[in-house]
């Protein structure tokens, strides 16, 4: 049975899909007074939290699906393509730190905007083997963890390449890493790829993480994302992890996370 619940984002932040941030351990007892079944963390520093406080606020009663790793581009320009050495040591270390701390609560580490934004302006061939590259060791490090690194399709107007579902189950395919899984994002599934259901109907064994996200890029169910087809095909594939609502809050408030999860349990 799928798991539904939300991003939580640790410190202050602006401009960020989440629905909630601030205090960790505030917001994780939310998360149990509201039923979610599963957060995902986000976070710039993955030391930066006390592992042991947060198993003690969730009480196995709370899943943690999925560690953020976004906002350390931000904080430390990290990428994985980057043409300084340098950078790229960097973050491969930041990731393994990523992995350590997903391990403790059995998470994914999303590979997002962490892969770079190919300032070179690279074509794909030259961009995925440098990313590849500098991915093998993380990859390994992951697979000796027993942690999975879950993809994420971003779209055109943030990132250059792997957009669509299409193009980004190819690269899976490529790595054929049993600890590396495709990660979907509805805000822009919603951009990128022209069906729903079929898209993801096809990712049946290589499916790891689900975002959810309205067109509006508010909480399920304030647009006109067809969530129905989307569910179909989670279903007929047997996914059985978390979904995971990355969406945009702008007042705050504890009901856009009981509207979402009710609206998707209702489905």
């Amino acid at each position: 049975m799928m798991k539904y619940g939300y991003t939580i984002v640790v410190g202050d932040v602006k401009n960020y899909p989440c629905l909630r941030s601030g205090n960790l351990y505030e917001n994780l007892q939310e998360a149990l007074e509201v039923k979610a079944d599963s957060v995902e963390i986000h976070l710039a520093d993955p030391d930066g939290i006390d592992v042991h406080k947060v198993k003690y606020v969730i009480k196995n009663q709370l899943a943690i699906s999925a560690i953020g790793t976004g906002l350390s581009c931000g904080k430390y320009g990290l990428s994985l393509t980057s043409d300084d050495q340098e950078i790229v040591w960097k973050s491969q270390d930041h990731l393994f730190h990523y992995i350590n701390l997903a391990k403790e609560f059995g998470a994914a580490v999303i590979f997002g905007s962490i892969r770079g934004k190919n300032t070179q302006n690279l074509p794909l061939d030259e961009y995925e083997k440098l990313l590849l590259k500098n991915m093998t060791p993380v990859i390994e490090y992951a697979g000796n963890k027993r942690v999975d690194l879950v993809f994420e399709t971003i779209n055109r107007y943030e990132l250059m390449y792997y957009n669509s579902i299409p193009e980004m189950a190819r690269l899976i395919k490529t790595i054929n890493h049993p600890n590396v899984k495709i990660h979907i994002d509805t805000f822009h599934m919603n951009i990128e790829d022209t069906s729903v259901y079929t898209s993801v109907a096809r990712l049946k064994g290589i499916l790891g993480h689900v975002h959810l996200a309205d067109n509006t890029r508010l909480e399920p169910g304030t647009g006109t994302f067809n969530f129905k087809a989307l569910v179909n095909a989670l279903d007929d594939i047997g996914y059985d992890k978390s979904v995971s609502m990355e969406c945009f809050n702008p007042k705050g408030e504890r009901t856009a996370i009981i509207n979402g999860l009710n609206f998707m349990r209702k489905i």
